[in-house]
């Protein structure tokens, strides 16, 4: 979530520049931000030269001595730090690690049914976290605020980036205090029904192309209503969602997945939305489309989206071999003792595995 809010502010910043620059005649003003871009990147490559090495890193390499320098490094405000807690912590973590690697293979996250269904939800989140179109608002706001006949369409991109930020920062306050399926599924209805509402804006279109005033202000309002609802539910909750399924012996596999899905997906909106608005001539009408595929969102957050809230990794990855529907997680209670492995509320009779 927090990445969310960071990213947020970043993409505020481009904006305020971009809007700085816009009444410049000439060159400079896309030269300045497409410079002012190796900025940040810049002042993270000087850091590097300054910041430890992970001490997990320098164990999972069999340098120890290494791994101990750089925990007392990394505490070394704190003078009566005693390494040796963090040193067998770490130590385990890397032994766990590497017991579950032997299992850890491509082929499982397709032939073992449990490793495929954690594949399934990483992915999918990633995926409908793009597939609703939201890349359009954000990519050609300012394209698209003119093309409707909207004046200062640079500033309300930058509105745009200013909602952004009050609802990630809200979403985060309020992540684990909301259920996230019902959050999810409420704010999946919420765009959809902005999609669709600005797509029959869309049919308003005069003779020669242009929109009333009303109208154009009509479909900004609900272009904001659309960031507020993604950016208070799946814009922030996806990344934790598939953080959060990537559990197990293949951890780095699915979160190597769910990113390239997540990037492909991104560039698959980006090239497409274009040819739809103007090859297609569609233009708004192309909520319609971003309209139908927000479905795939709302048919995601009511199948594959469970509560897990205070879960610890072990405990969703007991969700996942118990086989617990996700409808079904938040009443799912888990016998943390030697013998036991799951129960759920209100059965008859206990449900036990021998561990």
């Amino acid at each position: 979530m927090c990445f969310q809010f960071m990213q947020s502010i970043s993409q505020l910043v481009g904006a305020c520049v971009n809007q700085g620059t816009q009444g410049i005649k000439s060159s400079q003003s896309y030269r300045i931000p497409m410079c002012l871009l190796v900025v940040l990147p810049g002042i993270m490559l000087l850091c590097l030269f300054f910041t430890p090495e992970s001490p997990v890193w320098f164990m999972n390499k069999d340098k120890p001595q290494q791994a101990l320098a750089s925990l007392r490094k990394i505490n070394r405000s704190n003078k009566s730090y005693d390494p040796a807690a963090d040193m067998q912590a770490i130590e385990t973590q890397v032994a766990l690690e590497r017991e579950q690697a032997k299992d850890a293979t491509w082929a499982s996250l397709i032939t073992d049914p449990i490793e495929r269904r954690k594949l399934f939800y990483a992915c999918g989140v990633m995926f409908v976290q793009q597939i609703n179109g939201i890349q359009f608002w954000y990519t050609y706001g300012v394209v698209f605020a003119q093309s409707i006949g909207v004046a200062d369409p640079f500033t309300i991109n930058t509105i745009i980036y200013v909602l952004q930020i009050i609802t990630v920062g809200v979403a985060v306050m309020l992540g684990n205090k909301i259920s996230r399926r019902n959050n999810l599924i409420v704010c999946s209805i919420g765009i959809l029904i902005s999609l669709i509402t600005v797509g029959g804006l869309g049919t308003t279109r005069s003779a020669d192309g242009t929109f009333s005033r009303g109208i154009g202000i009509g479909i900004v309002v609900l272009a904001y209503i659309n960031i507020i609802f993604y950016n208070f539910s799946i814009g922030t909750l996806s990344y934790s969602i598939a953080s959060e399924m990537s559990v197990g012996r293949n951890r780095n596999k699915i979160t190597s997945c769910a990113m390239a899905v997540f990037f492909i997906t991104v560039w698959l909106m980006v090239f497409t939305s274009p040819y739809m608005y103007y090859d297609g001539n569609l233009g708004p009408k192309i909520g319609f489309v971003y309209g139908g595929t927000t479905v795939l969102l709302l048919a995601y957050s009511w199948f594959c989206v469970g509560e897990t809230a205070g879960r610890s990794n072990a405990d969703i990855e007991r969700l996942f071999q118990d086989k617990v529907p996700v409808r079904e997680w938040a009443k799912y209670v888990i016998i943390h003792d030697e013998n036991a492995m799951g129960q759920k509320k209100n059965e008859d009779e206990e449900q036990i595995e021998m561990a």
